[in-house]
């Protein structure tokens, strides 16, 4: 059995909405691992936010914020910042919009206090989420009101906008791209924000570069907005049957939902498990 790199997005494909992961995608991925298949997450999520037990899965690899961070056997091997004058531009655009956003470092999110209060209150009007659930998620914001002048932020996400993404793109455009969040109620109000050029894909590329890998070993399995390259550009892309349509038409193949042992089923049916 030929080795593979796998790479895996974390809400909605390793675990489901309300951050539980199905006995049936951790016995897959320890049969995958016993067979000698390397594992990688890949998600839009800063290392901090992802969840400790997942990290104690043991992953191989771990492609974080949407491809600024990359890490390969606990090595730190590319992790791209935002420079001084994009972050000031974005920061002056969503202050003066009045637009709820958070920065993300590999350590924390920061945000101003009057952010801080903003989102904590939408995704608990909005999204029925308490607060101490938004901070679990967060891992605790940092206060800062000057947040135009910090050196370690590697993305940016902002809610609850009046402006779809696409607008929203098109102001921050070339320094940054946009996409859709990856929430279970995605909606065009909300969106990631990341260098331009740096997505998922990059990260594979930095981390395959790394490790000796090629395209032809890779497979990836995701279903949201910001999965969209990961699949493009892996050597098999598999969307989870609660994919959104835009991922679900781009893969290689469906599974079945991540509710409904779509891990399990795909690895089974590549025979890798």
């Amino acid at each position: 059995m030929l080795e593979k790199l796998i790479f895996f997005d974390v809400d909605g494909t390793l675990v489901q909405f309300d951050g539980t992961m199905p006995h049936s995608t951790k016995e897959a991925l320890r049969r995958a691992r016993e067979n000698g298949h390397k594992l990688v997450i890949c998600t839009g999520r800063s290392k901090f936010q992802i969840y400790p037990w997942l990290l104690e899965l043991k992953f191989d690899g771990i492609v974080a914020a949407a491809g600024a961070y990359v890490e390969w056997k606990d090595q730190c091997v590319s992790h791209q910042m935002v420079s001084a004058e994009a972050l000031q531009s974005f920061v002056s655009y969503f202050a003066k919009e009045q637009i709820p956003y958070c920065l993300q470092t590999v350590n924390g999110a920061i945000a101003t206090a009057a952010n801080e209060h903003a989102i904590l209150q939408l995704f608990e009007d909005k999204f029925c989420v308490s607060k101490e659930q938004v901070r679990q998620v967060f891992g605790g914001m940092t206060l800062d009101n000057e947040p135009g002048k910090r050196t370690d932020i590697e993305k940016m996400i902002y809610y609850d906008s009046p402006y779809p993404v696409s607008e929203v793109a098109k102001v921050l455009a070339p320094a940054f791209d946009v996409t859709v969040t990856s929430f279970a109620q995605a909606d065009e109000s909300s969106g990631e924000v990341t260098l331009a050029g740096i997505t998922k894909s990059y990260g594979m590329k930095k981390l395959m570069e790394y490790a000796g890998y090629t395209k032809n070993d890779t497979i990836a399995f995701g279903d949201g907005f910001n999965d969209l390259d990961m699949l493009q550009f892996a050597g098999l892309g598999i969307a989870m049957g609660n994919a959104v349509e835009p991922v679900r038409n781009v893969a290689d193949k469906v599974t079945a939902c991540v509710d409904e042992d779509g891990i399990l089923c795909a690895l089974s049916e590549l025979a890798l498990i």
